[in-house]
C-alpha cells in the first residue's frame, strides 16, 4: 500500500517513517510533504492509496488539501493527523470523507499500523469486487458478440451492450475483425477440451483485452477452432481511412505479440459498417468469405479453405522441406483453376511465408523476400509458373531459414549482451537486440536463456537495477528521476522490479544506505 505523508513537523514524519519502513512488503512511502500545496499536487500526480495529512500545514490547510483531493477522480484514503483532541476540529475533513483521525501526541506504532492495516483490508476487499465485477462484465460482452456472430435472431439488447458502450452518439463507425490461429489447430486440436486447449484461448482473449484497453472499445470474443471475433467501436466523426489505420495497427500489436509469447501465427480480414448490432452478423461473414471460410450457419465450423495451410505452417516450422512440398503441391493442385482465386490463394501463402521468415530468420530475410516475390503477381502468368514460383520461393526461404539459425551461435548471443550493456538505459526491446544482430526474436530469446541462464527481460533489469543502486546514494535524485535515467519509464514497474530483486523497496534501500555500508 502507497502513503504519502504531508505533515511539517519533520520529527514527526521522521517517527512515522521508521513504524512503516518496518514493514517494506505492506508499505511504501512514496513521498513525505511539509506542506499544503505541495502536498495536493503529490497527492494528484502520485496517486497513493493513503494520504496521512496534518491539519495545518504551510500554504494550504488539511481541509483545503482534502477537500482538492476529495475531488479527483481517484481520491486515497484520507487519515486525520491532529494536535486537538476535537471533533468539531476536525469534522470539515470528516464530513468530505476522511476514514478517522488520530492524536499526534497519542500515536503508538499499534494504533497507526491497526488504522492502516483496516484501511488496507477495505482497499482489497473493495478492489477484489471490482475485479470480480469488471470480469463478470466482459464475459457478458463476449458472450453477446458470440451470439450475434452465431445467431441471426440474437435479442437486441446486444446493440446496447456491445455497440454503445464506448460510442453513445448515433452512427458510430464499427469494425468487425474475423481472425483466424492458423496454426491453432494444428497444435491444440489433438486435445481439444483439455486445459491446455483452453489455456491457449484464454491467452488470446486476455492479450487482445490488455491490448485494445488503450483503444478503449475493443472486445473480443472466441468463435470456435481458433477463430476469433473482433468488435472496434470508433467515434463518428472519424475517417474511414484513419479507422482502417487504426484496425490495422491494433491488430499488427497483436500480431507481433502472439509470435513472441504463443509462437503462433495468424490471418485476419476487416470489414467496416455504420450501424447497429445487427450488422455485426453480415460483416463477420463478410471478414470470413475474404479469408476463405464459408458463412456460418447455426453452430460454427471449420473452415476447410484453411485447414491445409494449417497443416502447411505446422511442416514449415518444422523444418520438413519436403512434407511443405508435398503440402504445397496439394493445395495448389486443388479445384482452384479461376485465376483470381488462385491468385489469392498464392498470395496468402506468400504472406504466410514472410510471417514464417520473420520469427525464424529476421526482418532482413522478410525484406529480401518481400523484394523477390515483388513482380510475382504483375506478370501475366499461367497457372502452371504460379505455382512453380511459390514453390520455389517456399524452397529458398527455408534453406534462408535454416542458414540463420545455423549462423546464431554464442557469438551473436555476446553481441546481443554487448548491445543491452550499451542500451538498456533505453526503451529497450527483444525486437531491437534481435535485429542488432540480425536474428530473429524467438531464436535470440531461446538462445538467450540458454546460454545466460536467464530471460532476455530478467538480465536487461538486474542490469537497471545494478545502476539504480548506485544513483540511490545520491540524495539529491528522486527516485523517479532514477527510475527514468535506467530505463524504467514506468514508475509503478521500478518499483515493483527493485522490490523483486532487492527484497525491499527503493525507499527502504536509501534509507538504510548508511547501515549497509
Amino acid at each position: 500500500m502507497r502513503l504519502v505523508i504531508a505533515d511539517d513537523d519533520q520529527l514527526f514524519q521522521s517517527t512515522v517513517a521508521s513504524i512503516l519502513n518496518r514493514y517494506p512488503k505492506d508499505y511504501e512511502i512514496a513521498a513525505q510533504i511539509y506542506d499544503g500545496e505541495t502536498a495536493a499536487a503529490k497527492t494528484e500526480e502520485l496517486r497513493p492509496d493513503v494520504l496521512l495529512l496534518d491539519m495545518e500545514m504551510p500554504g494550504l490547510s488539511g481541509v483545503e488539501v482534502a477537500r482538492r483531493v476529495s475531488a479527483l477522480p481517484h481520491p486515497p484514503a484520507i487519515l486525520v493527523l491532529s494536535n486537538y483532541d476535537s471533533f468539531e476540529y476536525v469534522r470539515p475533513v470528516l464530513k468530505m470523507g476522511a476514514e478517522d483521525y488520530l492524536l499526534k501526541h497519542e500515536l503508538s506504532p499499534d494504533v497507526l499500523l491497526q488504522k492502516l492495516g483496516e484501511i488496507r483490508r477495505r482497499l482489497i476487499r473493495e478492489r477484489r469486487l471490482s475485479s470480480q465485477k469488471g470480469k463478470i462484465d466482459l464475459l457478458t460482452r463476449r458472450s453477446l458478440l458470440r451470439e450475434l456472430v452465431l445467431h441471426a435472431n440474437a435479442p437486441a439488447v446486444a446493440d446496447a451492450a456491445l455497440l454503445s458502450r464506448n460510442a453513445q452518439s448515433a452512427g458510430a463507425v464499427c469494425t468487425v475483425v474475423c481472425m483466424q490461429l492458423v496454426n491453432f489447430l494444428i497444435l491444440y486440436q489433438a486435445d481439444r477440451g483439455s486445459p491446455n486447449h483452453e489455456k491457449i484461448t484464454g491467452t488470446v482473449m486476455d492479450l487482445c483485452t490488455s491490448i485494445f484497453s488503450n483503444l478503449g472499445s475493443g472486445l473480443i470474443a472466441h468463435i470456435e477452432h481458433g477463430e476469433f471475433c473482433i468488435l472496434f467501436t470508433f467515434p463518428r466523426e472519424i475517417s474511414a481511412e484513419k479507422v482502417r489505420r487504426e484496425t490495422d495497427r491494433y491488430m499488427g500489436m497483436l500480431e507481433r505479440n502472439l509470435q513472441k509469447l504463443l509462437g503462433v501465427s495468424m490471418v485476419y480480414a476487416a470489414v467496416p459498417f455504420h450501424g447497429g448490432a445487427d450488422c455485426v452478423r453480415r460483416s463477420y461473414e463478410t471478414a470470413r468469405s475474404r479469408l476463405g471460410g464459408r458463412p456460418i450457419s447455426g453452430e460454427p465450423e471449420a473452415v476447410p479453405a484453411l485447414d491445409e495451410e494449417r497443416r502447411l505452417i505446422n511442416l514449415l516450422y518444422r523444418g520438413d522441406a519436403a512434407g511443405v512440398r508435398e503440402q504445397l503441391l496439394r493445395i495448389l493442385d486443388g479445384e482452384r483453376e479461376d485465376g483470381g482465386e488462385l491468385e489469392a490463394l498464392c498470395s496468402r501463402l506468400i504472406e504466410t511465408l514472410r510471417r514464417y521468415l520473420r520469427t525464424e530468420a529476421g526482418p532482413a530475410a522478410e525484406q529480401q523476400l518481400s523484394r523477390q516475390v515483388g513482380e510475382l503477381f504483375r506478370e501475366r502468368l499461367t497457372a502452371g509458373e504460379l505455382r512453380r514460383r511459390v514453390l520455389d520461393c517456399y524452397a529458398a526461404a527455408m534453406e534462408q531459414a535454416a542458414s540463420a539459425g545455423a549462423g546464431s551461435g554464442p557469438a551473436s548471443i555476446q553481441n546481443a549482451v554487448a548491445y543491452i550493456r550499451a542500451h538498456y538505459r533505453e526503451n529497450l526491446s527483444l525486437s531491437q537486440v534481435a535485429q542488432s544482430c540480425g536474428i530473429s526474436e524467438v531464436y535470440l530469446s531461446k538462445r538467450f536463456k540458454s546460454e545466460m541462464n536467464v530471460s532476455f527481460v530478467s538480465y536487461v533489469n538486474n542490469l537497471r537495477i545494478d545502476d539504480a543502486r548506485e544513483l540511490l546514494r545520491d540524495p539529491a535524485l528522486s527516485l523517479r528521476e532514477i527510475a527514468d535515467r535506467t530505463g524504467f519509464h514506468n514508475y509503478n514497474y521500478f518499483i515493483k522490479v527493485f522490490k523483486d530483486v532487492t527484497g525491499v523497496t527503493p525507499m527502504y534501500f536509501r534509507t538504510h544506505l548508511p547501515e549497509e555500508k
